[in-house]
């Protein structure tokens, strides 16, 4: 039986699998770092910046306005209009 762990353990190993904590966190910080900033900001980092925070804010205020007006449509068109926003911050980041 300790030699079948043993076994399973050094596939593990050679495999490159974490087996421990420690090495997991490694791993997935190794991950993590290497996923983003894969050549640095594009060329439309600032503007998506932009658009992401206007998304953000207007979004918010619609959500406000749907929950404390009798009207829910400004609500909702306020909210769609920040979707908009959001649709074109990721067009810009798939031409990326």
């Amino acid at each position: 039986m300790k030699s079948d762990e043993s076994e399973a353990m050094s596939e593990k190993e050679r495999e490159g699998i974490a087996t421990t904590d420690k090495e997991v966190e490694q791993q997935f910080e190794e991950g993590f770092r290497r996923k983003h900033r894969r050549g640095g900001p594009d060329r439309f980092y600032a503007i998506r910046n932009v658009l992401n925070l206007l998304f953000m804010v207007v979004a918010v205020v619609g959500v406000v306005i749907y929950c404390t007006s009798s009207d829910k449509t400004t609500g909702t068109v306020v909210v769609l209009a920040a979707m908009a926003l959001k649709i074109v911050e990721c067009a810009l980041r798939f031409i990326h």
